[in-house]
């Protein structure tokens, strides 16, 4: 078990940087590294479980059957998480008018859907057995 990615202090910056050595980590892009890492795991938990229509950013929390917040994550979930979030920036990056990596220009929010290799991660499917 787990815990989500975040960029609040040292120590969970450390092991951001531990999972995705190439993450923003300049103190300029601190903010914006948290901010990508919360956008992956609000989209984790919309696919892992699905949100109600009326759900607000507050609502984004992971639930098991009685409603209760899970804060012992399986870990798969957090892998999903960090992958993301690494999508979700390299997508970003693209901002120069020349379509060159670099954030010269500034960092482009691109919308991105989780792609197919992390919702399998998320939600499993059974690889069927060969008899």
């Amino acid at each position: 078990m787990s815990t989500w990615f975040t960029a609040g202090d040292e120590e969970a910056l450390e092991r951001v940087i531990n999972a995705w050595p190439d993450a923003p980590e300049e103190e300029e892009q601190r903010e914006l590294l948290d901010m990508i890492l919360d956008t992956a795991c609000a989209q984790v938990i919309a696919y892992a479980q699905g949100l109600p229509d009326d759900a607000i950013l507050s609502d984004y929390k992971l639930v098991d059957e009685e409603g209760e917040e899970v804060t012992d994550i399986p870990a798969r979930l957090a892998y999903a998480q960090i992958r993301h979030a690494e999508e979700l920036w390299n997508a970003g990056r693209t901002a120069s008018e020349d379509g060159s990596l670099g954030i010269e220009g500034g960092f482009v929010f691109t919308p991105r859907t989780i792609s197919a290799t992390i919702r399998q991660i998320i939600r499993p499917r059974a690889v069927p057995s060969v008899g």
